[in-house]
């Protein structure tokens, strides 16, 4: 399909490659999906933005209830007033999750990833526990058995 363009039908919704019809743009609910193959590559939900740099969704959290849902993407963890929990989902290959410690604090308040059902943390059957002030890490969802999250980055202050 091209632009001002069309040799086929017009319809009102979703855009459709009329020589490909596996390739489209599907407009949902508060989501926009960019479908390639018949997979989608790209959905846009809350904050994506290219051309002024990328932006992902940044939650302030406190407490022990706090569970990942779709659009989460950094934790900014509140450690002043005692100990926080970020509840994982299930892990999704290429999901990335940010967990940093804002208040400084965790080295008194931990801060606990909790590990969704039996899933893995970076190798290990157990909860993963930030106990160091002004650290955090960066988790990936890889798919793979026993390595279900991998943290593919921390980092600390310098000594």
């Amino acid at each position: 399909m091209a632009y001002k363009t069309s040799s086929g039908d017009r319809k009102f919704g979703d855009i459709i490659n009329e020589d490909d019809a596996d390739t489209k743009i599907d407009f949902g609910s508060d989501t926009i999906d960019l479908e390639v193959g018949g997979n989608s590559r790209l959905t846009v939900q809350n904050l994506i933005t290219f051309g002024g740099g990328m932006q992902a969704r940044a939650r302030t959290v406190t407490g022990n209830t706090n569970a990942v849902d779709d659009t989460d993407c950094v934790f900014l963890c509140d450690t002043s007033g005692g100990t926080v929990k970020i509840q994982l989902q299930a892990a999704t290959a290429g999901r990335i999750i940010v967990v940093i410690d804002s208040a400084a604090n965790a080295n008194t308040n931990n801060i606990t990833i909790q590990r969704n059902g039996s899933e893995y943390i970076n190798f290990a059957n157990s909860d993963y526990v930030i106990a160091g002030a002004k650290t955090g890490l960066i988790l990936m969802g890889t798919g793979v058995a026993n390595a279900h999250w991998a943290i593919v980055g921390k980092f600390e202050p310098p000594p």
